[in-house]
């Protein structure tokens, strides 16, 4: 789960998620913004494995993987990209990855 679980997302923030789950529809990666909270769900090329992915360092960064994963918000491209690259990493025939 997100590492701010429950916690209040500003508005900005809720907006960059979802401007972040409509270009990984457009890579075709699926992802569901989970307003209540605060993150996209991400799916992942494994079917029991789903990124979570939010808004943190005060806004400034997406986050995912325990917040070890980081792409800054003000470059939504790259961070669709750097997310889809990591969530293809996850062949179902093997895990963990």
């Amino acid at each position: 789960m997100p590492a701010h679980q429950g916690a209040s997302i500003p508005a900005s923030g809720l907006e960059a998620l979802d401007q972040l789950r409509a270009r990984l529809a457009e890579l075709g990666v699926h992802a569901e913004l989970r307003e209540q909270l605060g993150c996209l769900a991400v799916r992942t090329s494994h079917p029991c494995v789903t990124v979570w992915v939010s808004v943190g360092y005060g806004g400034h960064d997406f986050v995912w993987w325990e917040a070890n994963k980081r792409h800054p918000v003000r470059d939504i491209h790259g961070a669709a990209h750097a997310i889809t690259d990591y969530a293809g990493g996850f062949p179902p025939d093997r895990w963990p990855p």
